[in-house]
C-alpha cells in the first residue's frame, strides 16, 4: 500500500501528531544541550586540561555566548562519545576519558539519541511521503 494514501486515511489529530512529532523530541534533545551549556560546561572543560582536540574545539569556538557555549558542549560532547576515535589518534589523554564526570554522560547520550531520533523521523516521514506524491 501506498504511505501517502495510507497515511492520509489517518484522522488529522493523528496525522498532525505524526509529523510534529519529530519537532517535539528534538526540541527536547536542544533544551538538554542548552542546560548542559548553562550548566554543566565549566566542569566539561574542566575534565580536558590536556587533551589537544578539546584545546583545538575551545580555541575554535572560544567565547562566552551562547552560540559559543553550545558548540563547546557539542565539541565536548562529541569526543566523549566517541572517545574511542579520538583515543587512536592521540587527540585525548586516556586518563582524561576515564576521569570524565560520570553524572554528565546520560544527559550528552540522551541529547544525542533524541536529535538523531527526531532527525531520523523527520528524514523517513519526508521521504515516504516524497515518494508517495502526497502533495
Amino acid at each position: 500500500m501506498n504511505f501517502g494514501v495510507w497515511f492520509e486515511t489517518w484522522p488529522l489529530d493523528l496525522q498532525i501528531a505524526f509529523l510534529l512529532t519529530p519537532f517535539v523530541i528534538g526540541a527536547i534533545g536542544q533544551v538538554i544541550t542548552i542546560y548542559m551549556a548553562y550548566h554543566d560546561l565549566d566542569e566539561m572543560k574542566a575534565a580536558f586540561p590536556q587533551s589537544n582536540h578539546i584545546r583545538n574545539q575551545l580555541t575554535v569556538w572560544s567565547g562566552s555566548g551562547f552560540v559559543a557555549r553550545y558548540m563547546q558542549v557539542n565539541a565536548i560532547t562529541g569526543a566523549v562519545l566517541l572517545s574511542n576515535f579520538y583515543l587512536r589518534r592521540g587527540e585525548l589523554e586516556p586518563e582524561e576519558v576515564e576521569r570524565f564526570p560520570k553524572h554528565l554522560k546520560p544527559r550528552m547520550l540522551w541529547s544525542t539519541w533524541l536529535l538523531g531520533i527526531s532527525l531520523a523521523w523527520l528524514f523517513l516521514t519526508v521521504g515516504l511521503l516524497k515518494l508517495s506524491g502526497v502533495e
